[in-house]
């Protein structure tokens, strides 16, 4: 339930704030942006994916291969 809560409340914000600039190219464009940048994070697909090494933890997040002896 939670999981659809966070999913559902950024569709319901884009869609409030693409009807108040009343759908103008500009705006929608970057309510999409916006959009894809909140809710990407949450599918499924991306639990436990780092993008750029964001929130790493060094000698937890490391592959054998890069652990220093």
């Amino acid at each position: 339930m939670k999981k659809k809560f966070l999913i559902v409340v950024p569709c319901f914000l884009f869609l409030i704030a693409s009807y108040a600039s009343s759908f103008r190219m500009g705006f929608l464009l970057v309510n999409i942006v916006c959009l894809g940048l909140n809710v990407v994070p949450k599918l499924p697909q991306m639990h436990k994916v780092r993008i750029l090494g964001i929130n790493r933890t060094p000698g937890i997040d490391d592959t054998p291969s890069n652990k220093s002896d």
